[in-house]
């Protein structure tokens, strides 16, 4: 029950930041919130989908899945954050180090909740983390070099990120399914 507890309140917490975040984006361009966020029914739907979202990764961890908290906690976040980081993307094409800095710091706060709770099992899963986030990086560097433009540095800070919450076991599926989403939207916009 403790788990589940502090798990709704990290989620309730991300969405919280998120909005706010974008907030202060639109603040510092000078705009309302609204003139950054799609108008209408888009800017309905991508509150929505942030929040049902979060709420159903929330639902899944805990009910199916049956996952302790912190590994509840690392998805959370992560999967939260990815919100604000894939608008601004999609609509300035940079991803804000300032949220990649704050991702930092919350996997740093978990490593040490972590260490502190279980240290036997912390420290396989730590070093699982870092051997991801850094192998991750490497191996992206190496294929923006092969492929001048394919992947910009915004994005191999992101997956290594990535690769620090999600582990060894975690980044592969992502990083994958994550190319294999970008293969259909760019036919589709090529298409189009």
């Amino acid at each position: 029950m403790v788990d589940l507890i502090i798990t709704g309140v990290v989620a309730a917490l991300m969405i919280a930041i998120c909005c706010a975040y974008l907030k202060y984006e639109a603040i510092k361009e000078k705009k309302s919130l609204i003139g950054i966020l799609p108008k209408g029914i888009k800017q309905t739907l991508f509150g929505t989908g942030m929040i049902l979202s979060t709420i159903l990764i929330f639902m899944v961890l805990f009910f199916l899945y049956d996952s302790s908290w912190v590994f509840a906690v690392k998805r959370i976040v992560l999967f939260t954050a990815l919100w604000p980081i894939a608008f601004i993307d999609y609509r300035k094409h940079i991803i804000p180090n300032k949220l990649l800095c704050f991702l930092l710091i919350v996997r740093l706060v978990i490593a040490i909740a972590e260490m502190i709770c279980d240290f036997k099992s912390a420290k396989g899963e730590l070093l699982s983390c870092l051997i991801a986030g850094a192998g991750i990086a490497i191996l992206l560097c190496i294929m923006r070099l092969i492929v001048k433009e394919g992947i910009g540095f915004g994005d191999i800070k992101l997956f290594a990120v990535m690769g620090l919450f999600l582990g060894v076991r975690g980044s592969i599926p992502s990083i994958f399914m994550s190319f294999v989403i970008s293969f259909f939207v760019s036919v589709y916009m090529l298409i189009s």
